[in-house]
């Protein structure tokens, strides 16, 4: 799960800007949930977003290094970078690095 500021709100809807965003695999589909508020709002329904994924990988990067997991600290809250891998069936992996803006 993950939190996404820089939510547009053309119609002054009753929400905030950060919205909460859950990226699932279930079985070969890459599925996208999406929850209007942060406080524990319930999800709405489930968004295909790729069919034939064969496999997602994530990897957490800090000071180099990669990591299947990251532990915040009080001094290091977030890692440098996130690292998604997806192997997609007849294409193979396909890799997005994300940067992870420092606080």
């Amino acid at each position: 799960m993950l939190a996404r500021s820089g939510w547009s709100n053309p119609d002054g809807a009753p929400r905030a800007s950060i919205q909460r965003v859950e990226y699932r695999l279930v079985e070969d589909r890459l599925e996208r949930r999406v929850a209007p508020h942060l406080d524990g709002a319930r999800a709405g329904p489930p968004q295909v977003l790729y069919r034939g994924v064969t496999e997602a990988r994530v990897a957490f990067i800090q000071n180099g290094s990669e990591a299947p997991a990251f532990s915040a600290s009080s001094d290091r809250p977030l890692p440098d970078a996130v690292r998604v891998t997806l192997t997609l069936d007849g294409f193979g992996p396909v890799e997005q690095l994300f940067l992870v803006a420092a606080a």
